[in-house]
């Protein structure tokens, strides 16, 4: 990770080994000499390694090698993220309530910066992974249509990536919520809690049907950016070879006259 990795257990429960760079970021613009310094785990050759692996022994399979990679980190920080969340729940019942604020100002940060750091990680894997890929095409294969593909994938769909990492606790941990919130509903006002849930089930289905709607919007949306990007590769490709040719005298000349 970085320098927190030679601090003490305390600084790196607070976090207090980054408050130098903080302090400095206040100030002025960090330079290269201000960052912490980073260890060997955590350096984009180290973790393109360890990705190529997984990568290579789940027959190229990008889902698999990142669940097989990295999925005793997630399913830890989506149990601590369970606890901090049945914290806020039942701390009014059985925890008092200075339990959840202390649990949720020492835990959360943490889990947020664990699920932070093995999404840097995957993401550099990924556009290291793209980034050779797209080295190893053939001349040939250079003045494909897919080429566009490729920077789109660099570009815009490893965002989503990110975001699926980012979300991928909260698949299973929300619905667990919703439903230990309606038992203590009911508990507390009997069969009047059900309705409740089904309030909970119509806002559901009206976030489904605009998720659906968003979805196609976006497909919509890559579809456009797809066919706009092909005139651009095209144009830059003709300005290329206008260059190594010299030819910026004679298309002058013609388009002025």
């Amino acid at each position: 990770m970085t320098a927190a990795d030679t601090t003490s257990l305390l600084s790196r429960l607070f976090f207090s080994y980054a408050d130098d760079t903080m302090q400095i970021g206040n100030t002025r613009q960090l330079d290269q000499d201000d960052l912490l310094e980073l260890v060997d785990d955590s350096r984009s050759g180290v973790a393109y390694t360890f990705f190529k692996q997984h990568y290579h022994h789940q027959n190229q399979s990008i889902v698999r090698a990142i669940i097989h990679g990295y999925r005793w980190k997630f399913l830890l920080c989506g149990l601590v993220s369970s606890f901090t969340t049945a914290c806020i729940l039942f701390a009014p019942v059985v925890l008092h309530h200075s339990f959840s604020p202390l649990a949720n100002a020492l835990v959360t940060p943490h889990v947020d910066f664990q699920t932070q750091w093995m999404v840097f990680l995957i993401t550099v894997s990924l556009r290291a992974l793209l980034f050779g890929k797209t080295m190893r095409r053939s001349i040939q294969s250079r003045s494909d249509d897919k080429a566009v593909d490729v920077a789109n994938n660099y570009s815009s769909d490893i965002q989503r990536v990110i975001q699926c990492a980012n979300e991928i606790n909260t698949l299973w941990i929300v619905p667990i919520q919703i439903g230990a919130v309606v038992y203590m509903l009911y508990v507390v006002l009997g069969v009047s809690a059900f309705a409740g849930l089904v309030v909970i089930a119509l806002s559901m289905l009206v976030a489904f049907f605009f998720t659906k709607q968003t979805s196609g919007s976006y497909k919509e949306l890559m579809k456009r950016k797809d066919d706009r990007m092909k005139p651009v590769k095209e144009t830059f490709g003709s300005t290329q070879i206008v260059k190594l040719n010299a030819w910026e005298g004679k298309l002058e000349e013609k388009l002025l006259t």
